[in-house]
């Protein structure tokens, strides 16, 4: 997925299969530099996790979960959350909706 959010923001984001270790994994990159790993995923009929540990501003660690849930037959809601407590409480940082168009 390449994104812009219309003011300068832009990045790529990716979720991918390993085969050699049958594990999903993701990675999200913008132009402020940010780069965020998504290490372990889990997907099933309709939805799927990702999970993936960052630091904040002041060093502190964070754990990022990227859940995407088909919500329609052509639209899915993807929400990211972030946890300083190792995921005992999340807050949304991000939440967008998608809707497939034919080209």
């Amino acid at each position: 997925e390449s994104w812009d959010d219309g003011a300068g923001h832009e990045g790529e984001n990716m979720f991918a299969y390993s085969a050699d270790d049958k594990t999903w994994r993701g990675m999200f990159a913008d132009n402020d530099g940010r780069v965020h790993i998504f290490v372990r995923g889990n997907v099933g009929s309709g939805s799927a996790e990702f999970y993936g540990p960052s630091s904040g501003p002041g060093g502190e660690a964070i754990l990022n979960r990227i859940q995407v849930v088909r919500v329609a037959p052509d639209k899915i809601e993807q929400i990211w959350a972030k946890s300083t407590d190792n995921g005992a409480t999340w807050s949304t940082v991000f939440r967008g909706e998608y809707t497939r168009t034919n080209r």
